[in-house]
C-alpha cells in the first residue's frame, strides 16, 4: 500500500469517528449542567470538559463540529426553560417560542466550537516532554475561559452557565476574590486539560516517561483544588461598621396576575401586610413589585409605604418602574428601578432612584433591526431605557448598598464597580415567568459569585425565590422556601476594602491569553519555516 493510499484510509476512519465523537460530545455538555444549580455536582465541570478535549483530533472542521455539538448539550439543557417561560407570556405558538430558544443555543454554542478550533491548531505546536505539555494545558485553558468571557461579553453577554459558577460551592471558590468567575472558568479547563493528558497514554507514551507525565499532571490538578480550598479561609475584605438589619420580602404573586387591576390591588396588600411585620432598618420588595409607574402610583400606597418607613425608623426599597428623563429635552422613557423611601421624608417623593443599566435582551430591550422579534412574540421588548453605568449607592441608616436588578447580577466586573463605593450588595429580582425552572437557582448560584468575587454580604430578594443572604465566602446563610410568601429578617455584616479582582478585573486572564496566543503563532511560523513554507521563504532571502 502506498503512503498516499494510507492516509486515504486513514481520512476515512477518521470522518468515520466523528458522528459518534458528536453524539459523545453532545452527551458531555449535556452532562455539564449537572455540575450547576440545583444538581450543584461541582466536579462534572472539569471532568466533562476533559471528555470534550479528548474528543478533539488533529482536523480542525472536525473539530468545530465537535466542539458545536458540546454546545448544544451544555446550553440546551442549561437553557431549556427558556422556552416555556416565553411560551407563557409571550402572545406568539409554542413552535415559535422553542425556535427562538433553539436559536439562541446555536448561537451560543459557536464560542465552544471555536475554542475547539484554537485548540486544535494549539496543539499543532505541542512540544515534546513534560514541560512542553504543561505549557500547552495552559494555553488550552486559557482558550477555553476567553471564549467564555467573550460569550459574556459580546452583544451584550449571556453569561449564565459559564464554568465558573459551578465553582461557588467547590474548593476552587477561594481562588475567585482574585480571578472571577472568568478566572475559576480558567482553572477548571486547565484541570481538564491535565486530566486529559493523564488519560490520553497514546500521547504520553511518545515521551517514553507516561507514568511520570500522568502522574504530574494529576498532581498539580490536586494541588490547584487544595489551594483554593484553603485561600476560602482568607479575608480579603474588613469590617466597617458593624452590622444592619435587613428584611428581604417575598410576595410570591403570579405573573399572570401582576400586570391587572386586581393583581396590582393584591401585591399592594401583600408587601404593605409583609413589611408591616419586617423588623429591619433595611426593608427589601423584589423587582417590580408595584408595577405601576411610580409618578402615577396612587398617593394612599406611597403614602402608606411611608408611614411604616417613618413607624420603623427604616429605609423601604421598592422594585417600580418609572420615567426617566432621556437625552432629548422632551423625550421620556420608562425605566426598571429601585425607588428608596427613607424615614420621615415627604411621602410623594423618592430620596433615591437607582434604574437598572443591564436590560435583558429581548425582553426589556431590543437589539437594533430585532423588532420584528418582538412583533412575533407580541412583546414590546424596547419598552424600556438603560439608567446610566454609574450610579451613586443608596445611603440608608448610615450604610452605602450598592444596588443591582436581576440580569444585572451577571455581569462580574460591572458589581465589582459597584461594590468598591458599597459595604453592601443588594439584587432585586422576579423569577415568576420561569417558576419551576432552573433559572431561580442558577441565578442564586451567580449571586452567590459576586459575593465571593467582591468581598461583600449580598442580599437578595425574590417575588417566588429565591430570595436569600450571601456572605463574603459565597455561602448561603438565610434562605426562604421558593414558592410562598415570607419575610427573611436578618443581620448583615458590613465590609469594605477591594479584593485584588475588584482592582484588575478580568485583565490578567486577557493579557496571559494574548502572550500566550502570540507564542503559539510564532512557533506555529517557525515551523512553517523549517519546513520550507512558501510563505516563509522570504526568511531566507
Amino acid at each position: 500500500m502506498t503512503a498516499a493510499a494510507a492516509g486515504a484510509r486513514a481520512a476515512r476512519a477518521l470522518a468515520a469517528r466523528v458522528p459518534v465523537k458528536c453524539l459523545l460530545a453532545l452527551t458531555f455538555g449535556t452532562a455539564l449542567a449537572m455540575s450547576f444549580a440545583p444538581a450543584r455536582a461541582w466536579w462534572f465541570a472539569p471532568y466533562c470538559v476533559a471528555g470534550l478535549l479528548l474528543l478533539l483530533d488533529v482536523r480542525l472542521r472536525s473539530a468545530f463540529w465537535i466542539g458545536a455539538c458540546f454546545g448544544m448539550g451544555w446550553f440546551g439543557a442549561g437553557f431549556w426553560w427558556i422556552a416555556p417561560a416565553l411560551d407563557g407570556f409571550s402572545e406568539s405558538r409554542s413552535g415559535v417560542t422553542v425556535g427562538l430558544t433553539a436559536v439562541l443555543v446555536v448561537y451560543l454554542s459557536l464560542f465552544p466550537a471555536c475554542a475547539a478550533v484554537l485548540i486544535t491548531q494549539c496543539r499543532r505546536t505541542l512540544r515534546p516532554g513534560l514541560r512542553g505539555r504543561l505549557s500547552m494545558s495552559l494555553r488550552i485553558a486559557l482558550i477555553f475561559a476567553v471564549a467564555e468571557w467573550a460569550r459574556g461579553t459580546l452583544f451584550g453577554g449571556f453569561s449564565m452557565a459559564a464554568t465558573g459558577y459551578a465553582h461557588a460551592d467547590g474548593p476552587l471558590s477561594g481562588f475567585a476574590p482574585l480571578i472571577g468567575v472568568n478566572g475559576l472558568g480558567f482553572l477548571n479547563a486547565w484541570i481538564a486539560a491535565l486530566l486529559a493528558g493523564a488519560c490520553c497514554r497514546e500521547r504520553a507514551q511518545r515521551s517514553g516517561r507516561p507514568w511520570i507525565e500522568a502522574a504530574a499532571a494529576l498532581g498539580l490538578a490536586a494541588l490547584v483544588l487544595a489551594s483554593g480550598a484553603l485561600l476560602k479561609q482568607v479575608a480579603w475584605t474588613h469590617d466597617s461598621a458593624g452590622t444592619l438589619s435587613v428584611s428581604l420580602l417575598q410576595g410570591n404573586l403570579p405573573q399572570s396576575e401582576k400586570y391587572s387591576d386586581a393583581g396590582f390591588v393584591r401585591a399592594v396588600d401583600r408587601y404593605l401586610a409583609l413589611a408591616s411585620r419586617a423588623q429591619g432598618r433595611l426593608i427589601v420588595l423584589p423587582e417590580t413589585a408595584l408595577p405601576v409607574e411610580w409618578s402615577s402610583m396612587p398617593p394612599v400606597v406611597a403614602r402608606s409605604f411611608q408611614e411604616i418607613a417613618d413607624a420603623r425608623g427604616a429605609t423601604i426599597v421598592i422594585g417600580a418602574v418609572a420615567y426617566r428623563a432621556a437625552a432629548g429635552p422632551a423625550r421620556r422613557d420608562l425605566a426598571n428601578s429601585a425607588i428608596a423611601l427613607q424615614p420621615h421624608q415627604a411621602s410623594d417623593a423618592a430620596s433615591y432612584r437607582y434604574d437598572k443599566h443591564h436590560l435583558v435582551p429581548f425582553s426589556e430591550t431590543l437589539p437594533p433591526g430585532a423588532a420584528w422579534i418582538g412583533r412575533l412574540l407580541g412583546m414590546d421588548g424596547g419598552g424600556l431605557a438603560p439608567g446610566p453605568a454609574q450610579q451613586a449607592p443608596l445611603l440608608a441608616a448610615g450604610v452605602r448598598i450598592g444596588i443591582t436588578i436581576c440580569f444585572e447580577s451577571l455581569f462580574d466586573t460591572a458589581v465589582a464597580r459597584r461594590a468598591g463605593d458599597a459595604e453592601l450588595m443588594l439584587n432585586l429580582t422576579n423569577f415568576a415567568w420561569s417558576t419551576g425552572s432552573w433559572a431561580a437557582v442558577q441565578h442564586l448560584q451567580a449571586a452567590q459569585m459576586r459575593a465571593l468575587e467582591t468581598g461583600r454580604w449580598l442580599a437578595q430578594a425574590s417575588n417566588t425565590g429565591d430570595t436569600a443572604l450571601i456572605d463574603a465566602h459565597g455561602r448561603i446563610r438565610q434562605q426562604l422556601p421558593p414558592d410562598v410568601p415570607g419575610i427573611l429578617d436578618a443581620e448583615v455584616r458590613l465590609l469594605s476594602g477591594q479584593t485584588p479582582f475588584m482592582m484588575l478585573g478580568n485583565w490578567p486572564l486577557l493579557i496571559a491569553a494574548v502572550l500566550a496566543w502570540a507564542g503559539t503563532i510564532r512557533r506555529r511560523l517557525r515551523a512553517l519555516a523549517r519546513r520550507g513554507a512558501p510563505c516563509m521563504r522570504w526568511r531566507r532571502a
